[in-house]
């Protein structure tokens, strides 16, 4: 990173600038990192709770990173994340829930919770669960690479005195 990020915002605006979007073979688009940038990538695991990625770990990140990207601060950017909008269309929803075993404990927390209605709703909400968590994971990580970013800072100013 070459320069000092002055807020959660800035540093999500930068991600952004980095994601493009990718097509899979059956035709359905996705976010992905349009160059690999380790720090960036080095966010996204620690967003998805540090497992394997995939597409759907960068397109999370990406849903993530729109919420946040004009917070000034942690606190308008939690704010901002308690506002998300989970998935609607049933395809995303269930496209969600299959790209990792441990999702279904959301929809599990749902389902003894409070009833859903429907399905559809369940998926929802179990999705508005997930995305809180990897908000939450998200600005943690975002915090420790601003956090990294000044120390190596301080350490170049130290070492230019």
């Amino acid at each position: 990173m070459e320069q000092l990020y002055s807020s959660i915002g800035s540093l999500a605006r930068q991600m952004l600038g980095n994601f493009t979007r990718r097509t899979r073979q059956d035709g359905t688009p996705y976010w992905d990192l349009r160059e690999d940038v380790d720090w960036q990538h080095q966010v996204v695991m620690e967003a998805w709770g540090n497992r394997m990625l995939c597409a759907e770990a960068y397109n999370t990140a990406f849903k993530l990173l729109l919420e946040i990207y004009i917070a000034s601060n942690e606190e308008e950017a939690e704010e901002f994340l308690y506002e998300i909008e989970p998935y609607s269309e049933v395809r995303d929803l269930t496209g969600w829930l299959n790209s990792a075993p441990e999702h279904v404990e959301y929809l599990t927390e749902v389902l003894q919770a409070d009833p859903p209605r429907d399905g559809r709703e369940a998926l929802a909400r179990a999705h508005w669960l997930f995305l809180q968590d990897a908000g939450e994971r998200l600005l943690k990580a975002i915090k420790h690479c601003m956090e990294r970013e000044e120390a190596l800072q301080e350490v170049e100013v130290q070492e230019a005195v």
